[in-house]
């Protein structure tokens, strides 16, 4: 699993120190889902594709996370991958690390790595725009991320 952590964006945590737990939690999920698309996208862009079914695969996932927190996982969606008839989570590690008989292609890792500083300023730019609408008090931009997707 690859992991992203907010640091040095002190503005951001102590003004979410200031928000009631529901609140902060909806912008919590609308920033978190929408860097997960960023590299999610992009995961979809750089796989080899075959039939397809592989890059139909890649998702986003939802985990229930600590109190205040929000956690997805860019990953692959379960059912068998047609052309293989191997679990799509197998079949993934296989096109990602490569077998004996098969060179490696990876997508997921380069997905991240080439996205990472934009998936982080999209969570930036959601939760510090629900910030700024509470101060202002709009409440939240409901669905502006389009989280109502996931």
């Amino acid at each position: 699993m690859i992991k992203l952590e907010l640091k040095n964006s002190r503005k951001i945590l102590r003004a979410l120190d200031r928000i009631d737990y529901e609140t902060k939690r909806r912008s919590l999920r609308q920033g978190t889902a929408t860097a997960a698309k960023v590299i999610r996208d992009e995961a979809k862009r750089l796989v080899p594709v075959d039939t397809g079914s592989l890059r139909q695969k890649i998702g986003i996932i939802r985990n229930r996370a600590r109190v205040g927190g929000s956690e997805v996982v860019v990953g692959i969606h379960s059912g068998i991958v047609r052309r293989t008839g191997l679990e799509p989570v197998v079949y993934a590690m296989h096109v990602e690390f490569g077998t004996v008989y098969q060179r490696a292609q990876p997508y997921m890792r380069p997905a991240f790595q080439n996205k990472r500083g934009e998936a982080i300023s999209e969570f930036q730019r959601v939760v510090w725009g629900n910030i700024q609408a509470l101060a202002k008090g709009k409440g939240l931009k409901h669905g502006s991320s389009g989280t109502d997707n996931l």
